[in-house]
This record gives C-alpha cells, structure tokens and sequence, in this order.
C-alpha cells in the first residue's frame, strides 16, 4: 500500500473557491513588498465590519422615553445608533451598527 504524505506547499488545495487559498497562492509568486501590500489589502476588505442590532424595548420604556424625553423610543434608539457610529469613526475604529428591526415586547420580568 502507498503511504499517505503531507501536502506539500506547493500541490494545489483542494478547494478553488477558498479565498484564504487563493491568497497564499497569489503571495508564492511575488517579492516581499508586493506580498505584504497584497495581505494588507486583503485585511483592509475585511476590517470594516457591519454590526446588525436588533432593538427590544418594554411597554415601560416606550412611556418612559416618550414622558421624559418627549421623543418616540424610536427616534432615541436611531439617535444612539448615530451617536455610537460617530464615536466609532472619532476613535478610529473601523466598525459600523447597522439597525435591523426594533421590537416592541409585552413580557414584563
């Protein structure tokens, strides 16, 4: 029977469409600064990412913000939203919230 060997770095990966793959392949073949500007950039296609918030309030809260704020809880939540992306972007931090749907629930703990 054959022994089975390790791959060898240089045999093909058995998966074309991983993009990690295709990476390391494309940085064989290049001198050092182009490998490195091409790593850079492959991070920076993924250093900006989206955080979905899905916002859940009480009947409570809704009052509370619509009495004391004089605001429906729907414009307070947009506006912490934009306070806390505003934030992002002054710390230099690379990150986005993303609202996706704002629940009102009757469950009271």
């Amino acid at each position: 029977p054959e022994e089975e060997h390790p791959p060898n770095e240089d045999d093909d990966p058995e998966d074309e469409n991983d993009s990690s793959l295709r990476l390391l392949r494309s940085l064989r073949g290049s001198s050092s600064s182009e490998a490195k500007k091409r790593s850079d950039d492959h991070r920076t296609l993924q250093s900006n990412p989206v955080i979905d918030m899905l916002v859940v309030y009480t009947q409570g809260a809704k009052m509370d913000a619509e009495f004391h704020e004089d605001s429906p809880i729907e414009d307070l939540v947009n506006l912490a939203i934009a306070e806390t992306n505003q934030a992002y972007v002054n710390s230099g931090i690379n990150a986005e919230l993303r609202l996706v749907g704002l629940h009102e629930i009757w469950k009271t703990w």
